[in-house]
């Protein structure tokens, strides 16, 4: 409740730490320029402050970005930055998981899909987030892809600026070996990409 505005700043304040504000601040393997978020423990709701923010982890929006098929977007962050409620922080439980395969889990189709079909209205749910299906092996060779594609959208300035061959190829090298590994059934992997061509 009250002025929002407030829970925000531009600048350095005590009690504010570097975080992201919005849901749409996340895109695939990205995120926008932090801001200040307020984490002075009269004015938050819940304990989600208590989690280890400082440690590293992705961020995911938890409201859905736009009306297309992609309504799932998460970005490794090693900065130690909070987030909104806008926004998930997801934390590996074992640490010889990589972040960047468990980032392009969630910012692959079958994420998306079953995101979206397990939520209602804007918000996406945690169970939908705690329950996307994972690959029984994950590809850790995508690792590599990961890093190569965030260092030639970093190289364009922006994801939106990043529409050239080599970027778009790199991208969809990463979803194939997500997709990959899911191994479906031809069939169902037809219909699942069709999902998202409309």
């Amino acid at each position: 409740k009250g002025d929002q505005s407030k829970a925000f700043s531009d600048v350095p304040r005590p009690g504010f730490d570097k975080g992201l504000r919005s849901a749409s601040d996340v895109s695939q393997f990205a995120h926008a320029r932090p801001t200040y978020v307020d984490t002075r423990p009269n004015h938050l709701r819940g304990y989600s402050i208590k989690k280890p923010w400082d440690q590293p982890k992705l961020l995911a929006n938890a409201v859905r970005r736009s009306r297309t098929s992609w309504k799932l977007a998460a970005t490794v962050d090693r900065r130690g930055l909070v987030a909104s409620q806008q926004l998930f922080g997801i934390w590996a439980k074992e640490s010889n998981v990589s972040l960047e395969v468990m980032c392009a889990i969630l910012n692959g189709p079958v994420a998306s899909a079953f995101s979206r079909g397990h939520s209602v209205g804007a918000r996406l749910l945690v169970s939908a987030i705690k329950n996307i299906p994972i690959p029984h092996e994950l590809p850790n060779t995508v690792a590599d892809k990961v890093r190569k594609y965030v260092s030639a959208i970093n190289d364009h300035g922006t994801v939106l600026s990043a529409s050239n061959d080599l970027v778009s190829g790199l991208l969809n090298e990463v979803d194939a070996e997500i997709l990959q590994a899911y191994d479906l059934p031809p069939r169902l992997e037809r219909a699942l990409l069709e999902q998202f061509r409309k």
